[in-house]
C-alpha cells in the first residue's frame, strides 16, 4: 500500500539532476507535487493557488533558477509567498548570495540546503508545518495553551 499525504509541494527547477531526483523522492514519499521549469511559470502557479484558496505547503526552488534570471522574478516570488515555507536547493559551497540577500527578510520560513540533504529538510519542514497548524487550531479552541510547539 502506497503512503500518500495531503501536503502540496511546488518544485521550481531549471532542469538540474538533483531536482529531478528530488521530484522522484517526493513521489516515492507520497507527496503531491507540481514540477515547473521556469520561475515565472512557478510564480503563476503560486498566484493561481492563492487566488483559488488552495495553499501550498512548501515551495522548493533550485538556485539555478535565480542564477539564470534576473532578481526581479525572485523579488516578486518573495512578495508572493508570505506564510509559505521556501526551500532553496544550493549547488555550491557559498550558496547563492542573490537568493540569500533577497530572502533575508523572510528568514523564518526560508531554508537553504544542499541537494544531498534536501529530502530530509522537506520532511522536517512539512512535519513542523503540520505541528504549527495543529498548535494554532488548538490555541483557537483552548485559550489555556500558551507555549508554542517544541522543535
Amino acid at each position: 500500500m502506497k503512503h500518500t499525504t495531503d501536503k502540496e509541494v511546488l518544485l521550481i527547477n531549471q532542469g538540474s539532476e538533483s531536482c529531478r531526483n528530488l521530484a522522484f523522492l517526493l513521489k516515492l514519499a507520497g507527496y503531491r507535487y507540481r514540477l515547473v521549469t521556469d520561475l515565472m511559470e512557478g510564480i503563476n502557479h503560486i498566484f493561481n493557488c492563492q487566488f483559488n484558496h488552495h495553499p501550498l505547503d512548501l515551495i522548493i526552488v533550485d538556485e539555478q533558477i535565480l542564477t539564470a534570471g534576473d532578481s526581479r522574478g525572485a523579488t516578486f516570488l518573495r512578495e508572493l509567498i508570505q506564510g509559505t515555507a521556501l526551500l532553496f536547493i544550493e549547488g555550491g559551497d557559498a550558496g547563492n548570495p542573490v537568493a540569500r540577500k533577497i530572502f533575508a527578510a523572510n528568514i523564518s520560513n526560508t531554508f537553504f540546503v544542499s541537494a544531498e540533504k534536501a529530502m530530509e529538510e522537506v520532511k522536517r519542514i512539512l512535519q513542523n508545518n503540520e505541528t504549527d497548524v495543529l498548535y494554532e487550531l488548538a490555541n483557537e479552541e483552548n485559550s489555556d495553551i500558551v507555549s508554542p510547539p517544541v522543535r
